[in-house]
């Protein structure tokens, strides 16, 4: 099976700041994050200057930017799973994990707005999952199995009984 590293939480708050990031990371019921301890935090640099509080809340958001990058993660592997390992990880589904991951941190719903508009967040998250749909199709046509491996393997247990152990039956 491919291996997808998961990128640096830094690299989700350098492509779409900070100030998105901390506003869709800090769960309902914790005082918005500023923005600055966000990216510190992601950094790993020095908490210092702010309360145990501040840093609290900003480890809890740093935790479930994390769990929105593992959910994007294990969504890409599904549909990388017809990929050989000698064909690798598109270099474009690196991107497309940032995507996916920003589309868990929204709202459950994917939409912005109370008026049910589609938000550009939920229309690239349908982008992405078109594109790995196609890739897995195009894969599974070339004849690959799910372990990435074309070809018939056929693995079953040893015979337990035979005419000869059931003859007393």
């Amino acid at each position: 099976m491919n291996e997808l590293a998961l990128p640096p939480l830094a690299a989700l708050i350098l492509r779409y700041g900070a100030v998105e990031i901390s506003e869709r990371s800090v769960p309902d019921n914790l005082a918005p994050v500023d923005p600055d301890l966000l990216e510190a935090a992601a950094n790993d640099t020095s908490l210092d200057d702010w309360s145990a509080d501040e840093r609290q809340r900003a480890y809890a958001a740093l935790q479930r930017c994390t769990d929105a990058m593992q959910r994007a993660r294990s969504e890409l592997m599904f549909y990388l799973r017809f990929r050989s390992p000698d064909d690798g990880v598109p270099d474009w589904v690196a991107d497309d994990l940032l995507e996916m991951a920003r589309y868990h941190l929204a709202d459950e719903n994917g939409t912005a707005h109370s008026d049910g508009d589609k938000s550009t967040i939920r229309v690239r998250y349908e982008d992405v999952i078109r594109r790995l749909a196609q890739l897995a199709q195009e894969d599974e046509q070339r004849g690959a199995s799910e372990s990435g491996n074309s070809g018939l393997m056929t693995n079953g247990a040893p015979r337990i009984f035979s005419r000869r152990t059931t003859w007393r039956l």
